[in-house]
């Protein structure tokens, strides 16, 4: 049983109050891979060994072990703002595909676009999602431009 007021405030949500507002629609936990996009470029990057108690995951890029704790913060905080079924479109930002460590290895493939100076929109598996602070998206960027550019 629930209050009333409980019951109003369910009651006056909108679709989208409801809807699971981060890009990535998993926890970073069950990625094991990330196939990324940026700049005309192909990378991946690869977790080798599991989270054991304290100890973190082990991500390797291109043979060598990597530091993913910016990436996966940036690539979690990514949030959308606006939902909307719109199509996305406009210059593409990064696009990247995380596979995941569950049952049949599925995949969630995100691109994020340019739609001005201060917005990005977001299509994930190709459905256009909404919009989100391009601050966000040029922190997933920088994230990764910290590994590969190193």
């Amino acid at each position: 049983e629930i209050s009333y007021d409980t019951f109003r405030q369910v009651m006056a949500c909108s679709y989208d109050d409801l809807r699971h507002s981060q890009v990535l629609p998993a926890e970073f936990e069950h990625v094991q891979r990330l196939e990324i996009s940026l700049d005309g470029q192909q990378y991946t990057l690869t977790r080798t060994q599991e989270a054991d108690g304290d100890e973190p995951a082990v991500w390797t890029w291109d043979g060598e072990e990597i530091e993913i704790s910016g990436v996966e913060d940036a690539l979690t905080a990514l949030e959308i703002t606006q939902f909307t079924a719109d199509a996305a479109g406009g210059e593409t930002e990064i696009s990247l595909t995380a596979v995941l460590d569950l049952e049949d290895e599925p995949e969630v493939r995100i691109t994020l676009y340019r739609a001005d100076g201060e917005s990005c929109r977001a299509s994930v598996d190709g459905e256009s999602i909404g919009s989100l602070p391009r601050s966000q998206v040029v922190d997933l960027i920088e994230a990764v431009h910290a590994i590969v550019l190193n």
